[in-house]
């Protein structure tokens, strides 16, 4: 009786040893061929996706408005700001030299003008003694005028600025005689307007 018992026992124990052990598989793991997911994060729009246009640089941008660094027309290419040679920029003569002064320097700064302003000289003197001459008058505008137009127009060493205010005194001296001549009215007029589009006095 009591040895029935013990088998029975140990069957029982084995049975449920058997059971505790049975054949365990380890969990499966699912493996799929879908590729690897990159996050919303860090994916890039595609070229068509709403809201992803390079964004273009406004019309009135600075890059193509006037005054962001172009040359003044009529500068001769020169950046805002600086001053032109014939007006007295460029390291030229003073720009407190009057035109009578530039004309006085004349000889001394181009020696081809010395017999010039001899001749000159003459003219103005036979003008101060025959004041209300005609031919003396018309002598003294033909020899002034060509004076003042070979300054301004002729090759010579002179600085932009003796150039122009030199002329200017020639031609005020020819209209002074003769207020309607022509050419020194319309040359006179040239490097006025100069002086004044640049936004800078004309020389006294």
């Amino acid at each position: 009786m009591k040895l029935q018992v013990v088998t029975s026992f140990v069957l029982a124990t084995v049975s449920l040893a058997l059971v505790g052990c049975g054949d365990t598989k380890p969990a499966e793991t699912t493996a799929t061929n879908t590729p690897a997911q990159t996050p919303k994060a860090l994916q890039t729009p595609s070229a068509t996706s709403p809201g992803t246009e390079v964004e273009k640089a406004p019309f009135n941008s600075t890059a193509t408005q006037p005054g962001s660094g172009s040359p003044m027309p009529g500068s001769g290419g020169m950046a805002p700001g600086m001053t032109p040679p014939m007006m007295g920029g460029g390291g030229g003569a003073s720009t407190k030299m009057t035109a009578e002064e530039a004309l006085a320097s004349l000889p001394k700064a181009e020696p081809k003008y010395v017999e010039v302003q001899k001749k000159q000289d003459q003219s103005e003197a036979a003008l101060k003694a025959k004041s209300t001459d005609a031919t003396t008058k018309k002598a003294y505008v033909e020899q002034t005028y060509n004076y003042a137009h070979e300054v301004m127009t002729g090759q010579n060493a002179l600085s932009p600025t003796t150039k122009y205010r030199a002329a200017l005194a020639l031609y005020r001296r020819v209209l002074k005689v003769d207020p309607t001549h022509a050419p020194s009215l319309e040359e006179k007029k040239r490097i006025d307007d100069i002086y004044v589009q640049m936004s800078r006095p004309i020389p006294e």
